[in-house]
């Protein structure tokens, strides 16, 4: 067999194999793609290709020794790949499809040419979306940074504005900063944008650095400029203006403005000292015909056919096994929050409904929200949200991510121990004083996941991950009791009622949260 007619052969073999092992995870990436935060991504792959092509001739004119240290990422790609199976986590298998194409590509070109389109090569992990608690977390902070810049604007035009949380009161109209406002789907195509122009940008290390990192405040200045103007226009124009033609054109009216101060950013570093040389590559397609000539002579010997096979063993073994696999999740079966009850030793209550757009947003499987009231008139509201799963995108909210965006102010007071009565655990929870205006409230919450107290959200998902391997299971809940102080009452004061109401109703809540 000729050897244009092996390397052809090898690449169906390989494509063939990817497909098969990556299909669905494939399919589900292409998903994420439609969400709009992430719409750019389609984009990545037809530019690192783009990237690639450029660097053609460079390419051919340097020799092909295939490396075994493809071996390593390929491997490596291959045991991540087990574990997002096993643990059905999305991000484990993005990784793992990058890997193993890595090691391919290292294995068939070798480092010096894989040398040459390392930068493409790196780029496309940037097609991958962030994990889901990573997007909220940064979605969160984007829209608090954004609608408080905002409200300054709208002050300095002459307006008078009031923030709680991201709740921008104008007096006339109340704007609330939603996730779309939050300014994250200007931020990440700006930043890889931003990465692009610093890998063209032929100046000094520190420059290009210089470059992306401007990126951030750039888009988070001209995303406060947008809430900033939406309010203006409520003004003097009215909803319709400000909801309809606006919202949807000052997107890319933002994203070009972005731009531009990017491209004002480079302009200024340019006047600065430090001038890179530009860098010398063969790109001539004559300059290496002594390479040219290598590659076309190489034969595929014992030690390559070796690695070909170890491939499609790999990968068709692992396609085979991971569709045999029962990695459905087998929760232990529980009561209903409907039932539980309204009445605990000395304590009355009454439920709340959620709207239905938040039991939407939160994805969890059951729920209860209940005030509670004592003979001394004290109240504490009682929150649980039970999720049967927590895997693709259906977790926890911490309260701590949750409670800012709604205008009050959250102060961490650590964490402490809880004594039940009968019980060899103590109940471990967060505290935390919450405050809008003069209004102040304590609030305690923790994690029940199957047997274990957790109080912080990376234990969180370091067990939902273990669990999802070991024991088939990443059903879990949020447990959070709020209450009100008084003018004249002290943290103590308000910590000892939270604390009796734990001690009365943890017995009860244990049979509606499977150990």
């Amino acid at each position: 067999m000729k050897a244009n007619q092996m390397v052809f052969l090898r690449a169906a073999v390989y494509l063939g194999g990817l497909f098969l092992m990556y299909h669905d995870v494939l399919i589900f990436l292409t998903k994420r793609w439609k969400v709009e935060d992430y719409n750019y991504c389609y984009l990545i792959p037809l530019v690192a290709i783009y990237l690639v092509w450029e660097k053609r001739h460079a390419i051919s004119n340097m020799p092909a020794n295939r490396d075994w240290w493809g071996a390593v990422p390929f491997f490596i790609g291959i045991a991540l790949f087990w574990i997002g199976e096993l643990a059905s986590e999305y991000y484990t298998l993005f990784l793992s499809f990058w890997f193993v194409c890595v090691g391919l590509l290292l294995f068939e070109m070798g480092r010096k040419r894989l040398k040459i389109i390392l930068f493409p090569v790196l780029f496309s992990i940037t097609m991958f979306p962030f994990p889901n608690f990573i997007h909220h977390k940064f979605s969160l902070h984007l829209k608090l940074i954004s609608s408080r810049i905002g409200v300054e604007m709208v002050q300095i035009y002459g307006l008078p504005a009031f923030r709680e949380g991201n709740i921008i009161d104008l007096g006339f109209v109340q704007l609330q900063v939603v996730d779309a406002c939050s300014g994250l789907r200007y931020l990440l195509p700006l930043l890889i944008l931003s990465i692009l122009v610093a890998y063209f940008y032929r100046s000094a290390a520190w420059k290009r650095i210089v470059i992306v990192l401007s990126s951030i405040p750039i888009a988070i200045f001209t995303n406060s400029i947008r809430i900033a103007l939406t309010g203006i226009i409520y003004k003097h124009w009215g909803a319709e203006v400000a909801e309809g033609f606006f919202h949807g054109f000052s997107g890319w009216l933002i994203f070009v403005l972005s731009f531009i101060l990017l491209m004002a950013a480079c302009s200024i570093l340019r006047l600065l000292p430090g001038r890179r040389p530009p860098r010398k590559t063969p790109d001539t397609p004559g300059a290496g015909k002594n390479a040219a000539h290598h590659v076309q002579m190489e034969r595929f010997g014992v030690l390559n056919s070796v690695f070909f096979l170890m491939f499609a063993a790999a990968v068709f073994a692992s396609w085979g096994a991971a569709g045999h696999l029962d990695i459905a999740e087998k929760p232990p079966a529980k009561q209903s929050f409907a039932s539980f009850p309204k009445t605990i030793d000395g304590w009355t209550g009454r439920s709340q409904e959620m709207e239905e757009k938040f039991i939407t947003a939160l994805k969890f499987s059951d729920y209860v929200i209940v005030d509670y009231t004592n003979a001394a008139g004290d109240t504490v509201n009682f929150y649980v949200a039970y999720y049967e799963s927590q895997k693709k995108g259906a977790s926890v909210h911490s309260p701590s991510t949750c409670i800012p965006g709604s205008g009050w102010i959250f102060e961490d007071m650590g964490t402490r121990s809880i004594l039940i009565p009968g019980s060899e655990k103590p109940v471990r929870v967060n505290q935390a004083l919450i405050q809008k205006g003069n209004s102040k409230q304590l609030v305690f919450y923790w994690f029940p996941q199957r047997g274990r107290i957790l109080t912080n959200g990376i234990a969180l998902k370091i067990y939902n991950f273990w669990d999802a391997l070991t024991r088939q299971r990443t059903d879990g809940a949020l447990v959070r009791l709020i209450t009100p102080m008084r003018q004249d009452e002290t943290i103590r004061t308000a910590s000892a009622r939270l604390e009796e109401f734990i001690t009365v109703v943890q017995p009860v809540l244990d049979q509606y949260i499977p150990d």
